[in-house]
């Protein structure tokens, strides 16, 4: 799983597949591996993301990697050598995610330039830009849903916090305080639940009140993160409860950008 959610967020960059295709021959029998790995883990191992979209972002990962080439020396070699490396460490974390791409899209990168023509490398150019830019401003609506479910959480006044991210971080400045996995809270204690930001849930069971609020994408159409369509560009797993594995780190889909539930134990 962690393999092929790696080759998805490499062939999730506009650049590389496209810079890729100067070998075609190469490219495509790359992409074909790529391709029935991606389809060969999820269908043993399952996920959130549909079958068709982890096994495309899954090839195109492995035309991305086609740039590798193992007779060459010099800064060829050594390129080769980080990329190699850089998807060694990225196998050996936890979870796997788009940013600790980073540090090791800049070998696979130079790699494609050196033999990509101009009229491609100038193609890819406002195609990364324009998807970048596109991904950029759906991370902002996420990064801005975050609060305004955090904000329609104050208004039970103070309570505990259950999820990460910026929900987390905004009812903290208001005075809200985390759950601790399976803590058993004190009576008439509010509670905020974020759906996507990895809530931790207390052991109570009695609640006397409890609303569920769906927040909307505001621009609905290219997400970095959706559980519709089994998209994470931050993690190779979406928050549940239950969790789920995901192969895609964008995708198409409308649903609820997050899922705001207040609620408060038995007094």
């Amino acid at each position: 799983h962690k393999l092929v959610s790696n080759l998805g967020y490499l062939g999730g960059t506009a650049a590389l597949p496209l810079m890729a295709m100067a070998r075609p021959l190469r490219a495509l029998t790359w992409a074909l591996g790529g391709g029935l790995l991606g389809h060969w883990v999820m269908s043993s191992v399952g996920g959130a993301t549909p079958l068709w979209v982890g096994t495309a972002f899954a090839a195109a990962g492995g035309a991305s990697l086609s740039v590798i080439r193992f007779r060459v020396r010099g800064v060829p070699l050594f390129l080769c050598a980080w990329l190699i490396l850089g998807m060694g460490l990225l196998m050996a974390l936890r979870f796997s995610a788009a940013r600790y791409w980073v540090p090791f899209f800049a070998p696979a990168v130079l790699l494609a330039l050196s033999h990509s023509p101009r009229w491609l490398t100038g193609l890819c150019i406002p195609a990364s830009l324009g998807l970048g830019l596109a991904l950029s401003a759906d991370d902002l609506d996420l990064a801005v849903t975050q609060e305004r479910a955090a904000i329609r959480a104050m208004d039970a006044g103070i309570g505990r916090i259950s999820g990460h991210w910026g929900f987390q971080h905004h009812l903290e400045e208001a005075g809200w305080a985390p759950v601790e996995e399976d803590q058993a809270l004190p009576p008439a204690t509010w509670v905020a639940i974020s759906k996507i930001a990895w809530p931790q849930l207390p052991s109570n069971s009695c609640w006397d009140f409890m609303e569920v609020l769906p927040l909307d994408d505001p621009n609905p159409g290219l997400r970095v993160l959706s559980h519709e369509a089994g998209a994470n560009i931050h993690g190779s797993f979406i928050a549940g409860p239950p969790s789920a594995r995901v192969y895609a780190p964008w995708s198409l889909a409308e649903d609820p950008m997050d899922q705001l539930t207040v609620r408060r134990t038995c007094p």
